[in-house]
């Protein structure tokens, strides 16, 4: 992959906590802002710093996503047989797949997409836009997603590293997938993508369980294509 220079997320951190700065420094209240991502300080910072031949590609931004987390929130609280005998005790990053034999994993997946706009999911070993699907959506927006869990007790540090070795590894058409123009016979168009990253840890339920709990982690990837 082709690889192009970006500018500095640390600078993008810098200008973003300087304008909170300056937003204390006034009684004036700009009106509220309508989007609904911002600046990678987070998770998604995390894991741009986990990926940086991604991160330095010019047309892949990292961005914290509200409406995700409020989504990944709501898909997690809403799933009915969350506790300790079938979640904490992944050591491992899980992958959770919409096909999964557990229920609540297919309900907290099928939620999560539905409340955070998702078109799709993706799995391991496949191209995260190779779905002909998704190239009928080209001049506009698309957007995939992957779930993980994890034991809670599991460092966040470490965490993203799994997230995104398993990103590069398991799933490894995902590098592949992100290209920054798709060509055809008598088309073009030029790709964007936003990665966002989401994190909500869930305590088991049962009383003797109380000191456990489960991480869950969602993975968006939304490319944005114009025709060139």
């Amino acid at each position: 992959m082709k690889l192009k220079k970006i500018a500095s997320l640390a600078l993008a951190g810098v200008m973003a906590i300087s304008m909170l700065a300056a937003c204390g420094d006034t009684d004036k209240k700009d009106p509220a802002s309508s989007t609904e991502t911002s600046t990678a300080t987070g998770y998604s910072a995390k894991l741009a710093d986990e990926m940086k031949d991604l991160a330095d590609e010019d047309y892949i931004t990292f961005e914290d996503n509200a409406s995700d987390e409020a989504a990944l929130k709501a898909a997690v609280a809403g799933a009915a047989n969350i506790n300790a005998s079938n979640a904490h005790f992944f050591s491992k990053l899980l992958t959770l797949k919409k096909d999964n034999q557990w229920p609540w994993v297919q309900e907290v997946v099928a939620d999560f997409n539905k409340k955070a706009d998702v078109d799709d999911s993706w799995g391991q070993n496949k191209n995260i836009f190779s779905d002909s699907n998704a190239n009928k959506h080209l001049n506009g927006d698309y957007k995939m997603s992957i779930l993980f869990a994890i034991d809670g007790s599991v460092s966040m540090d470490k965490v993203m590293e799994k997230v995104a070795d398993a990103l590069e590894k398991d799933n490894d058409k995902f590098t592949d997938g992100l290209v920054d123009e798709i060509s055809g016979i008598d088309t073009k168009y030029d790709c964007s993508y936003v990665v966002s990253v989401s994190v909500v840890n869930v305590e088991n339920e049962y009383d003797l369980q109380k000191a456990f709990s489960t991480n869950f982690i969602a993975v968006t990837v939304t490319r944005t294509s114009v025709d060139a």
